[in-house]
């Protein structure tokens, strides 16, 4: 057993059958039924070079596979072409527009230049080729990594690693168990919360006039404890507690009023 998870159980191996059979001679030739940890151990060998052949599939794809998986891919579709003639057709249904504005309104639009990006935008100005600022910064990353995958692969393609690369289960699971607290709701609301406040700086001028005024109610809070000055008691210091509740409770009132 040991042997068979150090032959097949390794980056690079590919040959499915080979590990089939080797696990297949082993359960046959075993004079005891294997135990379920033992079957799981060579389920686990069977889907890692499974991984393998998936992860060294992008080497070999023609350039034709390429285009079509880059053709599914789309970061971007907010406003694509048939939204932008239903938008037409509408302002001309309400005779916003005339039939021969209808022309002259389609061709202010342009669509976006980055390939994965379907859509339609007016152009502030004459030379512009992107409907945003990130749309242009992905445009140059694609190029960059056409480049970069013509080398290693027989033909390159412009997708991001992530929309074809797949990590291992281990790999994914290994990753959970590490990070697993960052999961949990109540940790989550706490980035969150913190995010909102300090849009990711601390804002001291903020805790300085929050810890300010903390101090000043504990002040506050100390003096009416100690005296209180009214009509009904004067200005003699109040020992019971219960009587300067009440006369607080009655000047609330009275200003709410």
């Amino acid at each position: 057993m040991k042997e068979i998870l150090r032959k097949y159980k390794r980056a690079g191996v590919t040959d499915y059958e080979s590990a089939n059979q080797a696990i297949s001679d082993y359960i046959e030739k075993s004079e005891v039924s294997l135990k379920e940890w033992q079957l799981d151990l060579f389920a686990g060998v069977l889907d890692y070079v499974g991984e393998n052949i998936e992860r060294e599939a992008p080497k070999t794809r023609s350039a034709a596979e390429w285009r079509e998986l880059e053709r599914q891919y789309v970061v971007k579709s907010d406003f694509t072409l048939p939204d932008l003639v239903a938008y037409l057709l509408r302002r001309l249904e309400k005779k916003r527009i005339t039939r021969e504005q209808y022309s002259q309104e389609r061709r202010k639009f342009k669509p976006c230049k980055h390939r994965f990006c379907l859509n339609y935008y007016i152009p502030r100005r004459d030379n512009q080729e992107f409907c945003s600022r990130n749309c242009k910064e992905r445009e140059k990353r694609a190029l960059k990594e056409f480049e970069k995958t013509s080398i290693v692969y027989e033909n390159g393609t412009y997708l991001p690693p992530t929309a074809y690369k797949t990590l291992r289960q281990a790999e994914l699971e290994h990753l959970y168990r590490k990070h697993e607290r960052k999961f949990d709701p109540v940790v989550l609301t706490d980035i969150m919360v913190e995010n909102e406040m300090y849009a990711g700086k601390r804002d001291k001028a903020k805790e300085e006039r929050r810890n300010r005024s903390w101090k000043i109610d504990e002040e506050a809070n100390k003096g009416v404890q100690n005296h209180v000055k009214c009509e009904e008691v004067g200005e003699k210091p109040v020992k019971n507690l219960t009587i300067c509740n009440q006369i607080i409770s009655k000047e609330a009132k009275v200003y709410d009023g």
